[in-house]
């Protein structure tokens, strides 16, 4: 999976559009053996069965999220160190940098 589109999953994970980690977990090369684990070990919210026969979970887990935001966070340290974004997002918005 591609950083930006594990990115775009997380965040719509992460704010409630996306409820179902099963693409995010697919994306990071789990299984289907090794998700349906998951899903046995974790309180599942719900499973949908599409008439392909493929599944998609949707759990809640606070250690799953928080994996997930530490590594989100850590993705975004590093965007702030290794870039000018912090510069391109206050001139973009017309603030000074503190």
């Amino acid at each position: 999976m591609r950083e930006s589109d594990f990115k775009l999953l997380y965040d719509l994970y992460i704010h409630g559009s996306l409820a179902d980690a099963t693409p995010i977990l697919q994306g990071m090369g789990f299984s289907p053996d090794v998700i349906a684990r998951i899903d046995a070990e974790h309180r599942v919210v719900s499973r949908t069965v599409f008439a392909d026969g493929s599944e998609s979970v949707t759990f809640s887990d606070p250690e799953f999220d928080e994996a997930l935001r530490r590594i989100y966070a850590e993705e975004g340290r590093k965007l702030g160190q290794n870039t000018d974004i912090a510069e391109r997002i206050a001139t973009s918005l017309g603030l000074p940098l503190s």
